[in-house]
């Protein structure tokens, strides 16, 4: 064989090499997208069921506090109907005692009736007093609890506005990145999501719980390198109580036996994590 047959050997051995690399470059970049993928979609799914549970309750404890609210209202108005009638019995009564009053003049006797029978006005007078204090208490109690349900209302709607925002900022995620994969499948490969590097793949069936947080986002958990974790392996975090709420992920930096350490990185702004909070090595739970 020449030289220029060698050479020429050498040059298509090199050249396949180099097809072989940029192979399995570009399969391994589409399966971070496909990862990606699905962990936005899984994040979305949980997301919007979290959304309609939270809507649902807050939407029936609205309307259990629109009736309560209706009921109160009827209350405090029988109550002022009530005092109303007692106030005009009184009236009547100290009339009735003013007439016998006056015919008691007419004889010793007669005085002697009208006494007792005023002592007994005046006694029903003192019990119609004690009645009437106890509903104007009974109104205030009222106006109290009305407030307080008005509040309360206040607070749902503003709970509900709160989950519609996330709800709408997964689903911006979601489009986005099904973008992205899409453009990956067709040969446009892009660098990872927000600049960061694919996280390495946590190993299945792992489950713990958050036991300290610290206040730069520092987390610790219960679960380390005796479950198979190595640092830069990723967990998703979720309270289920006392509504399932997905808080985000976790990004470990320090991994022990027993125990890892890792950067919290939040669904959405006001995702916040707290000591007894889960984390998983997949949404499912698995």
């Amino acid at each position: 064989m020449t030289a220029v047959g060698k050479i020429l050997i050498f040059f298509v051995l090199l050249l396949s090499v180099a097809t072989s690399a940029l192979m399995v470059f570009a399969h391994q970049a589409r399966t971070n997208w496909k990862l990606s993928a699905q962990k936005n979609a899984s994040i979305a799914q949980i997301s919007e069921a979290a959304y309609k549970s939270e809507s649902k309750k807050r939407s029936e404890e609205q309307k259990l506090a629109e009736e309560r609210n209706a009921s109160l209202q009827k209350e405090v108005l029988d109550a002022r109907a009530t005092v109303k009638d007692q106030a005009r019995q009184i009236d009547d009564h100290k009339r009735v005692v003013t007439e016998k009053d006056t015919a008691s003049q007419s004889s010793l006797d007669s005085q002697k009736l009208a006494g007792e029978e005023l002592a007994r006005l005046k006694t029903e007078r003192e019990d119609f007093n004690k009645k009437y204090n106890v509903l104007q208490e009974s109104i205030t109690t009222l106006t109290t609890k009305n407030a307080d349900l008005e509040k309360a209302a206040a607070v749902v709607g503003n709970k509900l506005v709160d989950a519609e925002r996330r709800r709408e900022g997964v689903t911006v995620e979601l489009q986005r990145t099904t973008a992205e994969l899409a453009a990956a499948r067709a040969g446009n490969l892009a660098p990872a999501s927000n600049g960061r590097p694919a996280a390495v793949p946590a190993p299945a069936n792992v489950r713990g719980e958050v036991t300290y947080v610290g206040t730069t986002g520092l987390v610790s958990i219960t679960v380390g390198a005796d479950n198979n974790l190595q640092v830069g392996n990723e967990l998703f975090v979720a309270r289920t109580k006392p509504t399932p709420m997905y808080l985000g992920t976790i990004k470990l930096t320090r991994v022990n036996p027993k125990e890892s350490v890792g950067q919290f990185i939040p669904a959405g702004r006001n995702d916040k994590i707290q000591k007894g909070d889960e984390v998983y090595s997949s949404l499912s739970g698995k």
